[in-house]
């Protein structure tokens, strides 16, 4: 990952003689995480299980470059991460890696999807000003990749004992490095580009309502991509320290290089509104969705300063702007350990 230092370097580093133009940053990092704590899910699960939950998402945006009124370009850092699974697949892996006992019998459905990849280039943006009151944002991306993972796995798994268990199923499976079933591979070629459009609507000192949608098209060609495309099942090898069985993988089917593979990217959109209430005041609203999930947040702002209330995962946001500096928290807990839900951005001179 490039150094963040790198982008605020640049931001704030105004070319001589550029007249009407300005350096920008943006910086923004959110995790999410229903089942376990964020500190948990990037620590394989071993911690603290809240029994609720089928998604889990992450995602890098840092990014920054020079603008104007109309135009910019910049370079950006992206890193995503999503996944999606049964219940049954967060109870099996939760009881599995941090050794608890299984109950005798269970049977444990198992689906799971997930994708993530790292991108790195150059965006380039325009805004359009349709008439006073609306205006419409574009952002193009042309970007390398790498960092690939793509999985879909499904299949059941079976608690003979509260120490012993074995599965099945099915995985089709595109990555850089393996690491379902450890095997060695040469690494895919990645490139691509992405559309990103944006609308804002205001009346001067009655509403303001912007939308955004990243990736509103996008894809990723992955060439020479290694795979895996099998029926898995487990095989004891022994037992640990605690007497829990220790099982292998056992695949039937195809490993090998798919010779190319195009990931469409999955579009997020967030939705703002503002409308005036009294003098100073205004009252907020925000909408943040990606695939299958959507979070929203209701609040208020006077004098640059923002509160919202995220009641989906019963957390507070803070945001403050001065000048041309603005800087935002939402959250359910401020320690890793804790929170399920942690978004933080920062940003210079945005439009």
């Amino acid at each position: 990952m490039p150094p963040l230092v790198f982008f605020y370097a640049l931001a704030f580093t105004t070319p001589a003689g550029a007249d009407g133009w300005g350096s920008y940053a943006r910086a923004e990092v959110m995790a999410y995480s229903e089942p376990v704590a964020i500190e948990t899910a990037f620590d394989d699960w071993k911690g603290r299980y809240s029994g609720d939950g089928d998604r889990q998402w992450a995602h890098l945006w840092a990014e920054a470059g020079f603008r104007n009124e109309r135009w910019s370009v910049g370079a950006l850092y992206r890193r995503e991460a999503d996944l999606r699974f049964s219940e049954d697949t967060a109870e099996f892996y939760h009881h599995v890696q941090n050794d608890l006992e299984l109950p005798a019998g269970r049977r444990y459905e198992l689906d799971l999807s997930g994708y993530h990849f790292e991108l790195a280039g150059m965006r380039f943006g325009r805004r359009i000003e349709l008439n006073p009151r609306l205006t419409l944002s574009l952002g193009a991306t042309v970007f390398g990749a790498d960092g690939l993972q793509r999985a879909d796995v499904t299949g059941a798994a079976t608690a003979s004992s509260a120490y012993e268990y074995a599965y099945e199923g099915y995985v089709d499976y595109a990555y850089e490095e393996d690491l379902l079933f450890d095997r060695t591979s040469d690494s895919p070629t990645g490139y691509g580009a992405s559309l990103d459009v944006g609308v804002q609507w205001q009346q001067p000192g009655a509403f303001v309502v912007n939308l955004s949608v990243i990736d509103a098209l996008g894809v990723i060609r992955w060439e020479d991509v290694p795979v895996t495309v099998a029926e898995v099942h487990s095989e004891q090898i022994g037992t640990d320290e605690n007497g829990f069985v220790e099982v292998d993988p056992v695949l039937s089917g195809r490993e090998g290089y798919r010779g190319s593979y195009d990931q469409k990217l999955k579009p997020r959109a967030q939705l703002s509104a503002s409308a005036a209430v009294a003098n100073g005041f205004w009252a907020d609203a925000e909408l943040m969705c990606r695939q299958h999930a959507c979070l929203y947040g209701l609040g208020a702002s006077a004098y640059g300063v923002r509160v919202l209330y995220w009641p989906q995962f019963d957390g507070v946001g803070l945001a403050v702007q001065r000048g041309r500096f603005e800087i935002s928290l939402s959250a359910d807990a401020l320690e890793l350990s804790k929170a399920n839900a942690m978004f933080i951005s920062i940003g210079y001179n945005l439009p």
